[in-house]
C-alpha cells in the first residue's frame, strides 16, 4: 500500500517527531509532501 502525508511544515514540533515515529514503523511505502509557501 501506497501512503501519502500532506503537511503545512517541517518545523521541530511534536506532529512531525510523530510522522517521524510513524514512517519509521510502517510496513508501506510512505511519501511526505511539505506544502510550503515562503
Amino acid at each position: 500500500m501506497k501512503v501519502l502525508h500532506v503537511i503545512t511544515g517541517l518545523g521541530v514540533g511534536g506532529a512531525e517527531l510523530q510522522l517521524r515515529s510513524l514512517l519509521q514503523h510502517t510496513c508501506h511505502q510512505s511519501d511526505v509532501v511539505t506544502l510550503y509557501n515562503p
